[in-house]
C-alpha cells in the first residue's frame, strides 16, 4: 500500500523527471512539446503540498467525513508528516 508522503514524494519527482525532459535535446521536439504540455496542468511541488496539509488539516480538526485515508500528505517523508500532525494538534 502507498502511504500518503510516498505518494506526494512520487509527485513531486515525476515533475522534476518531466521538466528534465522537457529540455533534453536527445528526445524530439514533437515529444518535448507534449511532454510541456502536460507540465502546463502539472501540479508544482507547492501545491501539492498545500493540498496535501489542507486533506491532514481537515482530518485534525474534523472538518471532513474521514471516510478514506488521504491521499497526499503535507512532506514527502514520514518524518515530515508525523512532524506536522504534532504540530498542529489542539
Amino acid at each position: 500500500m502507498t502511504m500518503p508522503h510516498e505518494r506526494t514524494r512520487s509527485l513531486i519527482e515525476a515533475e522534476k523527471v518531466l521538466v528534465s525532459l522537457s529540455h533534453d535535446p536527445s528526445i524530439s521536439e514533437t515529444m518535448r512539446d507534449r511532454i510541456k504540455g502536460v507540465l502546463r496542468h502539472y501540479p508544482t511541488e507547492s501545491e501539492i503540498i498545500i493540498h496535501g496539509s489542507y486533506e491532514f488539516l481537515s482530518r485534525i480538526k474534523e472538518h471532513s467525513f474521514n471516510i478514506a485515508p488521504p491521499f497526499l500528505s503535507p512532506s514527502p517523508t514520514f518524518d515530515g508528516e508525523k512532524e506536522f500532525i504534532e504540530k498542529h494538534k489542539e
